[in-house]
């Protein structure tokens, strides 16, 4: 096994190579400068004229204003939100490594911002990026957001009622405490 880099969008991957080809490797995949092997096709960017991958694949800067208005069809499927958490080709390892510390502490305002600006998305698309700095939660685990009332997580983020303080706001006319 070896390792081969897109040389549009830069991503590392395994490739398999067989032991008979071993020999014509270097003919047929030229290494680039840090001894990557160059792939002809790429299911991240789409080079080569391939598909790009629902889970894989990514979005180029000169693509993101023009979805604006809708959300991400690439990237991640996350469990928890049930969204795809949208891959930005062209964030540089810097950008990407502080917008994620930013996110990490809770900085959700500048990390947003730091995507919008790095990449040209608009701000749907930072926040849901930056509302998962470590990839996409899993659902059992992730609390939803905190209870208006007493401020405790409730049990999704579409919960219309709180198991820890018993207040019920299904009906926005009617909020009561359940005994």
């Amino acid at each position: 096994m070896a390792h081969a880099r897109c040389p549009l969008c830069q991503t590392v991957s395994d490739f398999v190579i067989n032991e008979d080809d071993e020999l014509r490797r270097r003919e047929k995949y030229k290494e680039d400068e840090d001894g990557y092997l160059r792939v002809d096709l790429c299911r991240v960017c789409g080079f080569g004229g391939i598909e790009r991958s629902v889970d894989q694949g990514g979005y180029f800067n000169r693509e993101l204003p023009a979805l604006r208005d809708e959300w991400p069809r690439m990237g991640l499927l996350c469990p928890h939100c049930n969204l795809r958490i949208p891959r930005f080709l062209q964030l540089t390892g810097g950008t990407e490594s502080r917008a994620r510390a930013m996110a990490r502490r809770r900085e959700m305002i500048e990390a947003i911002q730091l995507v919008e600006k790095s990449t040209g998305c608009g701000p749907r698309w930072a926040q849901l990026w930056a509302e998962h700095p470590d990839g996409p939660r899993d659902a059992e685990k992730w609390p939803g957001p905190p209870c208006a009332y007493c401020g405790k997580p409730l049990r999704s983020k579409s919960a219309k009622q709180c198991f820890e303080c018993g207040m019920d706001w299904h009906d926005p006319d009617n909020i009561r405490k359940l005994s």
